[in-house]
């Protein structure tokens, strides 16, 4: 059973955590710099933020949303492709499936690039090449008209890197398709199509003929996270796809959030981030420095270097005098609504009044509980034993 000096702690420290947490503003920093470079960048925006009275940082889980190292998938996928080519010097056929499967993984990261499906392509002629190496005649065909339906202006092999029945089978596949078959891909209303890496439309396609073979089919829609899918469609078949999309969850909001702001749509994305975390202000890195903008988008100074502490000082300094943002409004027309009564000054006066009050109180009554006197009543209750 805790004593009373314990349970006095623990409801001093609650209440004074309350208190501290209404009155203090938070900062939300966007990482928009790959590599280690962001890294010791954000470091020194937490000394600064953390030394500054009244303001406090994201929780960590919120912080590793926005400000882990920036995600590069084509840097990814070239190196898987670097590792497949060096697998495939020492034939190690295994190996070179590993890394396309890896490079794979990397379509399920968003929308398709012309670079991502540029390195996949040369990922497919790496597995081609493999393929046939190893004796695997049809696996190598399906390799290298997948790499040329991804990259379709993508030339002939070099002689002088590859074995004469390598170029050879390669040009068979590209010149000779196996024939057509149909497709029909549908998506939630609103989504957008890709069939290896060209867009389709929106929400679904008509029954289209296709070559047969291996294809990459992707799907995406605001809000919801990217999905793809590799089916093979035979000659003379109809096959029907569809893709589902899951909602996002708040961190994988806050990723997407994060990949609009450093793709430079910062005036509506900084609201935006600002409404889902509850932050007063947003510091943005890029290479070219820090940038603060207020809740609302607008930016709060020129960018500056992240060591240099004053410019994020006075950035913030231009809030420290006005209230609070209103809480996040409800959808519909009208007026934002009123601010919460513990936002006020005076609201803020009674909470810091109430928790005066009880330090007092208990400090009265310890004191009253734990003298050593005879038994005595307060208010009708009996201390120290016995009522007479």
């Amino acid at each position: 059973m805790q004593t009373p000096s314990v349970q006095t702690a623990i409801l001093l420290a609650a209440l004074c955590h309350s208190a501290v947490s209404i009155a203090e503003r938070r900062v939300g920093i966007v990482n928009c710099v790959p590599g280690t470079a962001g890294t010791r960048a954000i470091g020194q925006l937490h000394a600064v933020v953390s030394d500054r009275p009244g303001w406090s940082l994201l929780s960590a889980g919120l912080r590793r949303a926005l400000e882990a190292p920036v995600a590069d998938p084509v840097a990814r996928a070239r190196k898987e492709q670097a590792r497949a080519s060096r697998a495939l010097t020492r034939f190690e056929h295994d190996r070179v499936l590993e890394a396309l499967l890896a490079a794979e993984a990397l379509l399920g990261s968003g929308p398709p690039t012309r670079e991502l499906t540029t390195v996949l392509a040369e990922l497919h002629v790496t597995a081609g090449v493999s393929y046939s190496l190893s004796g695997d005649r049809d696996s190598a065909l399906a390799s290298f008209r997948l790499a040329s339906q991804l990259d379709p202006g993508r030339p002939a092999l070099d002689p002088g890197r590859y074995q004469p029945s390598v170029v050879l089978l390669y040009a068979e596949a590209v010149a000779r398709p196996p024939g057509d078959g149909s497709l029909e891909l549908t998506a939630p209303a609103g989504a957008r199509l890709w069939l290896d890496g060209v867009e389709l439309g929106r929400s679904e396609t008509r029954p289209a003929s296709v070559p047969a073979g291996i294809h990459y089919l992707q799907a995406s829609l605001p809000g919801h996270a990217p999905a793809w899918r590799k089916i093979s469609i035979k000659v003379g078949d109809q096959t029907t796809v569809r893709l589902e999309l899951r909602p996002l969850s708040a961190a994988e909001q806050l990723a997407e959030l994060r990949e609009d702001l450093c793709a430079g749509r910062e005036k509506e994305k900084v609201a935006a981030l600002a409404s889902l975390t509850g932050v007063h202000a947003v510091v943005l890195l890029r290479q070219a420095g820090a940038t603060v903008f207020s809740a609302g988008g607008s930016p709060l100074g020129s960018p500056f270097a992240p060591d240099r502490r004053g410019d994020l000082y006075a950035a913030l300094a231009q809030l420290d005098a006005t209230a609070p943002p209103p809480a996040r409004p409800r959808p519909g027309p009208g007026p934002p609504p009123p601010r919460r009564w513990y936002q006020t000054w005076w609201g803020r006066g009674a909470i810091i009044g109430a928790v005066a009050a009880v330090v007092a109180a208990t400090v009265v009554v310890s004191y009253a509980v734990t003298r050593e006197e005879e038994p005595y009543s307060i208010g009708g209750y009996c201390w120290r034993g016995a009522c007479p």
